[in-house]
């Protein structure tokens, strides 16, 4: 049985606007910069939420995604670019690559086409990518992957996989997904935190307000 919010009573629609609220400036007003930074850059890296479009959304505005791919880009330029080379061409490619090739090697940095990123963040996961493909093909590594349409999931094997057939494509990205994906993540804090709460409201403290289990586990965290 599904029960929206207005068939709530008017306290539980308080109460739930309330955590609503708290997590929104938990979880996003107040997080540090480098912490929001490492977030979305780390969601870019995964081919499941590249390009920011989460099903329901409503807190994500165009200009947070264009920012991202600043950041995103930023992050590749400084840190990922040129650590690992791109495999070379075969060689029997026919002579019109053979000449494309060697005057691409007279420029040292190639100026690389510029992409909107309102363009970038246009088509959702359910979208074609009918305008993508019939746009020139891009020659540089981000902005190929850039360009790659965010994948259809189903489980986290889903990004496993698709860095392994990827990885030869797009080599230094594979790097910085490994690097920003591979952190350790762990919840023992979060659960060591929600059995202290349990300890604290016990049956004899159920008339207890929230203040004074917020100045127990105040207690309980600073006193040795």
């Amino acid at each position: 049985m599904k029960v929206t919010h207005a068939e709530l009573t008017d306290k539980i629609q308080t109460a739930r606007e309330g955590l609503h609220a708290q997590l929104i400036d938990r979880f996003d007003t107040h997080v540090p910069r480098d912490i929001t930074q490492f977030w979305f850059i780390s969601s870019m890296c995964d081919p499941r939420f590249k390009k920011l479009n989460f099903k329901d959304d409503r807190m994500l505005s165009d200009r947070m995604r264009a920012r991202t791919v600043i950041w995103f880009t930023n992050e590749f330029n400084a840190n990922y670019t040129g650590r690992v080379k791109v495999q070379a061409p075969d060689s029997s490619s026919a002579p019109a690559a053979a000449a494309e090739q060697g005057s691409a090697q007279g420029q040292r940095n190639p100026k690389r086409r510029k992409t909107s990123a309102a363009q970038f963040f246009a088509d959702s996961e359910e979208e074609s990518s009918a305008a993508e493909e019939a746009d020139s093909p891009p020659t540089d590594e981000l902005e190929k992957y850039l360009a790659v349409p965010q994948i259809k999931y189903k489980t986290e094997r889903d990004a496993i996989e698709w860095w392994i057939a990827h990885k030869t494509e797009f080599p230094n990205i594979a790097m910085m997904a490994r690097q920003y994906l591979g952190c350790p993540a762990s919840s023992a804090s979060v659960e060591r935190l929600f059995s202290q709460v349990g300890i604290a409201y016990s049956a004899k403290r159920q008339s207890a307000n929230p203040e004074t289990i917020a100045n127990i586990m105040f207690t309980n965290a600073n006193l040795p």
